[in-house]
């Protein structure tokens, strides 16, 4: 071995010494000059050296004198790391959050997989907003110790760490991200370097954005990796628009990753920023049913394209949902391996374990199943009560064993035969919950609009066609329009309502609907009509549905306020006999039915059993101040055996979406202008429509979805478009004739 430089030396003899005196706190650097006979300058350097290390220490100047601080905490500034991609590619990216590794509800098999299939989608990056372990529960000492203690199978910061080198899956090119979080800054009680440091120190595929934050910028757009810490709220979406909203204009990011809270929701351009929840990747642990927090477990799969200055121009998000959870997946689960072009073998890290750790897997490996006991005694070298103890310690290691008895007879047939303890390493392998690949599974899509307010001066019917020209392009075949086709006319209860009107009446609304909502061969409309469309009915019983679904073929008239129907690929599936549609409007979409033109919502055939059942729905009342209250109030007053897998809400002129109760809940923004109604109320008013994906099994349980949002700003609003007719020529808006308004 090489002599150590003068540098080297004088780090090792000021990291052993503030080891040794760690609980002093803090010194003066003329006292180290002192006891070392080194300059202060060279006291100076190594500490610089040390504390880029990873190592807490500071040095501060007090009165002229100077101070080594070197007492551990959390470090919030917040770190920065800048990749470049090309331009004209997609980013592709894996975000997850709460892998708790070491606690006895972790599931690696569910993480594995998820890491997997994104790899397979051609993923090559991962981020990971926090608690990467589950930390440290005080057991004795001066503080109490955790009734959650445990819960731990791993009771130590190196089994943690070792555990999650063995289980999180080392890929070839793949690269992760991340940040620790509250649960992972237990492990930083004394004078080490963060888990963060000494996890990127071993694997180099791994990158530290920080403790708590980070911000990772991808060419010139700028992502935000923060956790949040498990303070929950009633209200979903309150901490994360909270936050979002304490932000300064300058310091705004494009996009916010926000780990820890459990939960799975997208708040789509707030504030021009694209803000998400990351949900966790553990079950149910007992401090979450302890304290009744909600735990969604899944990840995003998240694709980024850019503008040519490398600005964030487009952001696809993937939800990707795990219901079902595996038992003792801490017990069963198995590192990745074997896979060609998937598993780098020969970089996989390993970490130097204490004789104890090494002296437990050299007994495990020693033990056949199917032996006796007395024979294990005999392999081991060791007596049965010995073993016994062994066994004890194998379940702290996470190393599968179980006893079962048998019965032996003896050489002498007289004889009474011998029960005898045999010993099996293998035990019950469980069925494994996992997630099959998109391609293996069924691909639906639709448009979502609503709140077009048609027959309004404020309407924006260039919108609504761009809208549907976006839908076409992207192959989309089926839509939903979710209520207020209309303005309506409240002239009797809102007599100013008459100077916002451009077409009074049910006659001239119905034929801006018709002129707007272009006829495309092969695309097809489910209309839910809403409370706007609903005074035509109120003042003159004329039903805006019905009469658009008697005249036009690719318009299906499905319910007042609120309906259910289901889609299957191209295919949707219809329900007739609810209370939200009269006779006549029934008899319109029985008829319907028997033409073929679409599916029968009550005959459980094949292809109606894949398809995902969606609930659209159009109520009354006022906003809500947090985006999620009113839709998350709606989620919880549904009936458990009749939930649909997605529940979209129109009418409040908001975007959002989130898991809740295993529904996908979404909100539709409006494609209009803002009323002065609205304005008086200081009512929002988001211009936008959505495009959702979903990918099925054959029971219609949905393993991956998206909401792709194509939102509307002040510079898209076209003032007086109602006073233009408008038609769309090869996908462009093309002024036809202005009408004369007096």
């Amino acid at each position: 071995m090489g002599k150590y430089t003068d540098l080297e030396m004088n780090k090792v003899l000021l990291l052993n010494f503030i080891r040794s005196n760690s609980k002093q706190g803090e010194i003066e650097l003329k006292e180290l000059e002192k006891n070392f006979e080194i300059s202060i300058f060279e006291i100076s350097k190594a500490l610089e050296e040390i504390k880029a290390d990873g190592y807490p220490l500071t040095i501060s100047q007090r009165g002229g004198e100077l101070y080594l601080n070197y007492i551990r905490d959390i470090n919030i500034k917040q770190n920065e790391i800048h990749i470049k991609t090309p331009i004209d590619e997609p980013f592709k990216v894996l975000v997850i959050s709460d892998l708790r590794t070491g606690s006895i509800y972790e599931q690696p098999t569910i993480y594995q997989n998820a890491i997997q299939n994104a790899y397979n989608s051609g993923c090559r990056t991962i981020i990971i907003s926090g608690d990467l372990t589950e930390g440290l529960y005080p057991s004795n000492g001066k503080t109490k110790r955790s009734k959650y203690y445990n819960t731990l199978f791993l009771k130590d910061t190196y089994s943690q760490i070792e555990r999650f080198i063995k289980m999180y899956p080392h890929l070839e090119g793949m690269k992760t991200y991340f940040i620790t979080g509250d649960k992972d800054a237990t492990h930083n009680n004394a004078f080490e370097r963060p888990i963060g440091k000494r996890l990127e120190g071993i694997r180099d595929d791994m990158h530290f954005l920080g403790e708590l934050n980070g911000i990772l910028k991808v060419n010139d757009t700028k992502i935000l990796v923060r956790h949040h810490g498990t303070r929950k709220t009633y209200t979903v979406s309150y901490l994360l628009e909270q936050y979002l909203k304490s932000k300064r204009s300058e310091d705004k990011p494009d996009i916010v990753l926000n780990g820890g809270l459990l939960q799975m929701e997208h708040l789509p351009n707030y504030r021009e920023m694209e803000a998400f929840s990351i949900p966790s990747l553990v079950a149910t642990t007992s401090e979450m049913d302890d304290r009744s927090w909600p735990n969604t477990i899944g990840a995003w799969e998240m694709e980024l394209s850019f503008k040519k200055d490398g600005t964030l121009d487009n952001i696809k998000s993937i939800r990707v949902p795990y219901f079902v959870t595996n038992k003792d997946d801490y017990l069963t689960a198995k590192p990745i391996k074997g896979v060609r072009d998937v598993i780098n073998a020969n970089a996989e890290p390993k970490i130097k374990k204490p004789d104890i750790a090494k002296k437990i897997d050299a007994y495990y490996r020693m033990i056949k199943n199917d032996t006796s006991l007395e024979e294990v005694a005999s392999t081991l070298g060791l007596n049965p009560d010995e073993v016994d103890g062994l066994f004890d310690l194998f379940k702290l290691y996470g190393k599968k064993i179980n006893t079962y008895k048998i019965q032996r007879s003896e050489e002498n047939q007289n004889a009474k035969p011998q029960e005898v303890i045999m010993v099996d390493k293998r035990g019950k392998i469980p069925k494994k919950h996992t997630k099959p690949s998109k391609e293996d599974l069924i691909k639906s899509s639709i448009l979502i609009i609503g709140d077009l307010h048609l027959g309004a001066k404020r309407q924006q019917p260039t919108m609504v066609k761009n809208v549907h020209n976006w839908a076409i392009d992207r192959g989309i075949t089926i839509g939903l329009i979710n209520g207020d086709l209309t303005q309506g006319d409240y002239i009797r209860i809102r007599p100013e309502e008459q100077y916002a009107l451009k077409s009074r009446g049910f006659d001239e609304q119905y034929d801006d609907v018709m002129r707007t909502i272009e006829q495309v061969p092969g695309f097809n409309w489910l209309l839910d009509t809403g409370s706007h469309d609903e005074t035509h009915l109120k003042n003159g019983g004329a039903s805006l549905g019905y009469h658009l679904s008697q005249a036009r073929k690719d318009m299906f008239y499905i319910g007042q306020d609120i309906a259910t129907f289901a889609i299957n690929g191209n295919k949707f599936f219809l329900n007739p006999n609810v209370p939200e549609l009269n006779p006549r409007e029934r008899e319109v979409l029985r008829n319907a039915i028997r033409e073929g033109r679409c599916g029968n919502y009550n005959l459980m055939t094949k292809d109606r059993k894949s398809a995902v059942v969606i609930t659209a729905n159009h109520p009354g009342g006022g906003s809500a101040a947090s985006r999620s209250y009113n839709l998350q109030k709606q989620l919880e007053n549904l009936e458990s055996n009749y939930k649909p897998k997605v529940f979209i809400d129109n009418h409040y002129h908001k975007t959002y979406d989130f898991l809740y109760r295993n529904i996908f809940g979404s909100l539709v923004g409006c494609l209009t202008d803002k009323s002065s109604f609205s304005q008086k109320l200081n009512l929002a008013n988001i211009m936008s429509a959505t495009i959702m994906e979903t990918y099925s099994n054959e029971k219609g349980e949905i393993e991956y979805i998206s909401f792709d949002y194509k939102n509307f700003g002040r510079k898209d609003v076209i003032l007086d478009d109602w006073s233009q007719d408008i038609e769309i020529t090869q996908g462009v808006p093309k002024i036809l004739s202005r009408r004369n308004n007096k």
